[in-house]
């Protein structure tokens, strides 16, 4: 995979498979021979350097092995029957082999952290704007683009989840993508999957999801604490929710309680 990005066309893979063709001209004795070297030299190779022959002549194809990025260039020399030599030079190749990775610590929604151990707590009432940073290692291509999907990993091919609507948008490392609160029917995972200029890519798990839809409720708060006043209990509602009546001089008291839902949340 190959993707051109500020002049420069990257690789990601240092063994390339050159493949091409050599003439030598109408009344020449035809092509004898061609080789290649790898180098990081500007000049040409000496005629006695280690030059690998390509199979084939007029036609000719081979794989250009151990390419340093930015610096590597492939040179071609052609020879004839009658012993001409010419040397031509292609390149310069850029590589980048690494994947692409999310910065530690940086997965947010609605600016507070998440993580797969600090979950994301969704009532399917609000949209979950989520950001992040992602880089590539130092001489790398530079993130291309990036995809975020809750509940199953990203999946190219034809009938895969690469598509616009999964699409997050990226500058310069940062990462945003908004979650439809429509999309939180259930717990589960965020995913996304990262690619470089140069094809390598990444799936990562963003952050863990809690979906939970139940109102809290209390249970039937008591009044504590009497020393100031005098309260006693006389009956109960058709709910069962207990009647208290007070004795208090400023005829004001408190009631104080926690109140937790299903996932335990006060």
């Amino acid at each position: 995979t190959t993707e051109e990005v500020d002049g420069k066309t990257w690789y990601k893979t240092n063994s390339l498979p050159l493949n091409g063709t050599a003439s030598d001209g109408t009344n020449g004795t035809g092509i004898a021979s061609v080789e290649y070297i790898v180098s990081s030299s500007t000049t040409a190779p000496e005629s006695d350097a280690d030059w690998k022959t390509f199979a084939g002549t007029s036609t000719f194809t081979g794989t250009a092995e151990n390419i340093v990025s930015g610096s590597s260039y492939v040179w071609i020399k052609l020879a004839d029957n009658a012993g001409n030599t010419t040397v031509d030079k292609i390149g310069t190749w850029y590589i980048d082999t690494a994947a692409p990775e999310v910065t530690e610590g940086s997965v947010k929604v609605g600016g507070t952290a998440v993580s797969e151990s600090a979950p994301y707590y969704s009532n399917g009432t609000v949209d979950a704007k989520i950001t992040f940073t992602v880089t590539d290692p130092e001489g790398g291509s530079g993130i291309s683009k990036v995809y975020v999907l809750p509940y199953a990993q990203i999946s190219s091919g034809e009938d895969g989840t690469e598509i616009d609507a999964n699409k997050a948008t990226v500058s310069n490392g940062s990462v945003s993508f908004t979650i439809d609160k429509s999309k939180f029917t259930k717990s589960g995972t965020v995913y996304a999957r990262i690619y470089d200029y140069a094809g390598n890519y990444t799936d990562v798990s963003l952050f863990a999801l809690t979906y939970d839809n139940t109102i809290p409720k209390s249970n039937n708060p008591v009044v504590a604490d009497t020393s100031s006043f005098t309260a006693y209990k006389n009956g109960t509602e058709e709910d069962g929710s207990p009647i208290y009546y007070v004795n208090n001089a400023d005829g004001t008291f408190t009631f104080s309680g926690i109140a937790t839902d299903k996932i335990g949340r006060a």
